[in-house]
């Protein structure tokens, strides 16, 4: 049987989860930026970190794009996974 306190403690599951997410992207584009601005590492090793930033950010985003998609829907998710797609190509050409 599920109680309010399970549900309870299953959003806030949910919520840290995107908290820590959100943190782990922060930084991964930080310590790119800065080993980048800074020449601290190699270049392919920053360009790595905000690989790493752009698929662990933007794997939920992708999925709520794909998600619109198949229901021929136009919406933030789908228009950010295009813009997360092109900026990725911009960037590696």
């Amino acid at each position: 049987m599920v109680t309010q306190e399970n549900q309870n403690k299953s959003l806030s599951i949910l919520s840290d989860w995107k908290r820590v997410l959100f943190s782990l992207c922060c930084i991964f584009t930080v310590t790119s930026f800065v080993t980048s601005i800074l020449k601290l590492l190699p270049v392919f090793v920053s360009s790595l970190f905000a690989l790493v930033a752009v698929v662990a950010g933007g794997t939920p985003i992708l999925m709520g794009g794909v998600r619109a998609l198949l229901h021929k829907e136009l919406d933030v998710d789908f228009l950010a996974s295009i813009a997360i797609i092109g900026a990725v190509f911009v960037i590696n050409t």
